[in-house]
């Protein structure tokens, strides 16, 4: 992900835009578009989910900060869920759960998370494919 990106997200969340929105426009554009997105684009997505004016200088201090404070958690690289009280993890989807499944799924990740200490990685294996 961009750094323009993850600064237009934070315009829009300073700006009480609809931050889910933008997220998926983002992420289906980053995904299924040939080639670069360009700034204009990425700004552009961030107006459709309610940003005015995009402060560039404000939108990087923004990030700075919220880079800074992962950091002191410990924190490694996205996507990384916090839940509070210093309990966070790392987590990779396949694809968006469908709606049923989201907020049980969410729980589930919430409960190891939190209350299992003892667990520090996971990572589902595949059997490799024949050649």
């Amino acid at each position: 992900m961009s750094l323009i990106a993850l600064a237009v997200h934070e315009a829009v969340r300073a700006a009480d835009g609809y931050l889910d929105g933008y997220r998926r426009r983002m992420f289906s554009a980053w995904h299924n578009q040939t080639g670069r997105l360009s700034t204009s684009d990425i700004v552009g997505f961030g107006r459709e989910a309610g940003l005015g004016e995009f402060d560039r200088e404000a939108a990087f201090t923004a990030l700075a900060a919220e880079h800074a404070a992962a950091r002191a958690l410990g924190l490694f690289g996205t996507p990384t869920l916090v839940f509070g009280s210093g309990h966070a993890a790392f987590v990779k989807l396949n694809a968006v759960p469908a709606q049923d499944r989201a907020d049980p799924l969410w729980d589930q990740v919430r409960q190891l998370a939190i209350g299992e200490p003892s667990l520090r990685e996971w990572q589902r294996v595949s059997a490799p494919k024949a050649s």
